[in-house]
């Protein structure tokens, strides 16, 4: 991915890709900018080639440490999942786009955070909670782009294969939309296979022409959790209308490609094989791969040793073959098994006390001002905190 991947994030900085725990960087260690640097600076700096570098000689850098960690668990990471796209190492070129060009969301998921979701920071401001700057910036807009800026972007744009479009919620983007319509218009979308994830709140028959301009479109929904669990973890979003959006997508499938993209953590493991249960029944494939690493409080492989125990022998006497799943992530059962026996992130050691102690703190302040109490809406994680 060093060598065809550019990713940019809603304050305009730029990273490989989104698994990667550092941004490209210039010469004096501040980070490029995508409002006030040309993305050719940003592709060809010395930071980037140096990390080209590591690559080509074999090493692990330490920043791609999320993708070292699932491989160890048996999860296809994103850098195998990239190792299907052909690149020149020699002659590196940007054929693979990430755009996260606002945090522009109608949802404050659990999972999610201010950076990412434009209600949160709405949430935060109501808990009194402290906004860190990187959850402050001002998305880009990129129909008021300075006019090199946006010319950069137009012209990568004809070499593309792939664009991958998150948010935010990308379906409420005005300047999302007005993009792929440009791509549309021009004809470049003919030669692009692209990718966006959507919490399915969503759903127009004009989005559905603007997809069927693309050479081909993957539409992964968010959707981690049924019924009134859903809506807890993604609030505010009523789950009768994902309900009727997921049968309209389902009546597409053959057109675009719909599949499910549930983030597995803390807040679902629990009601695992009810959550994949249900999704089966609307035969749209299961992408199941995406088990978190932050928050930590809600990664699974930070839970106390009791409770990993207690969730290893249920998920063991799952049987997995019975569900819809996406076909290139057949070992479901091992992966979130070998995610768990992981060890602890560093400071997350905590037996069963310190940890329920520590999520009811996290919990707590958002479930008054939403008036959603855990233990209501997630009685069984509940009661495996605190029996196990």
């Amino acid at each position: 991915m060093p060598f065809n991947s550019l990713e940019i994030s809603p304050d305009g900085t730029c990273k490989v890709c989104c698994k990667i725990d550092a941004n490209i960087k210039k010469d004096d260690g501040t980070d490029f900018n995508v409002l006030y640097d040309k993305l050719d600076n940003i592709w060809h700096s010395t930071d980037i080639n140096q990390l080209r570098n590591k690559f080509t000689s074999n090493q692990k850098p330490v920043e791609c440490w999320r993708c070292w960690t699932e491989e160890e668990s048996k999860v296809k990471s994103l850098r195998l999942q990239s190792m299907y796209y052909r690149v020149d190492q020699l002659k590196p070129e940007i054929t693979y786009l990430s755009l996260k060009l606002s945090n522009k969301c109608n949802l404050a998921c659990r999972i999610c955070s201010p950076a990412l979701s434009s209600l949160w920071q709405t949430q935060f401001k109501k808990l009194n909670w402290d906004l860190t700057p990187i959850e402050m910036f001002k998305t880009i807009d990129i129909d008021k782009f300075q006019g090199d800026r946006l010319q950069s972007l137009q012209h990568i744009s004809k070499n593309l294969t792939h664009l991958l479009i998150y948010g935010g919620e990308p379906l409420v983007n005005d300047e999302i939309i007005n993009y792929l319509t440009y791509l549309a218009t021009v004809g470049i979308s003919k030669n692009i296979q692209l990718t966006l994830n959507t919490n399915g709140t969503i759903y127009t028959d004009s989005l559905i022409d603007t997809f069927l301009k693309f050479k081909s479109v993957d539409l992964f929904l968010s959707v981690d959790d049924i019924d009134t669990r859903f809506e807890y973890q993604r609030w505010p979003a009523k789950w009768s209308k994902i309900h009727n959006n997921i049968s309209k997508y389902a009546l597409v499938k053959d057109k675009i490609n719909v599949e499910f993209y549930p983030t597995v953590s803390v807040l679902n493991i629990c009601n695992i094989e009810e959550i994949l249960e249900r999704l089966t029944t609307y035969n749209i494939p299961i992408t199941f791969n995406n088990i978190i690493h932050e928050p930590e409080l809600l990664s699974i492989r930070n839970l106390p040793r009791l409770c990993k125990n207690k969730l290893i022998d249920d998920i063991s006497s799952i049987n997995f073959t019975r569900f819809n799943f996406n076909k290139q992530y057949p070992d479901v059962k091992s992966s979130l098994i070998n995610f768990m026996q992981l060890p602890n992130d560093d400071g997350w050691n905590l037996n069963k006390a310190g940890y329920l102690k520590k999520f009811v703190q996290g919990m707590t302040d958002v479930d008054n001002l939403r008036q959603t109490p855990v233990q209501e809406f997630l009685p069984e994680l509940w009661k495996l905190l605190n029996d196990s």
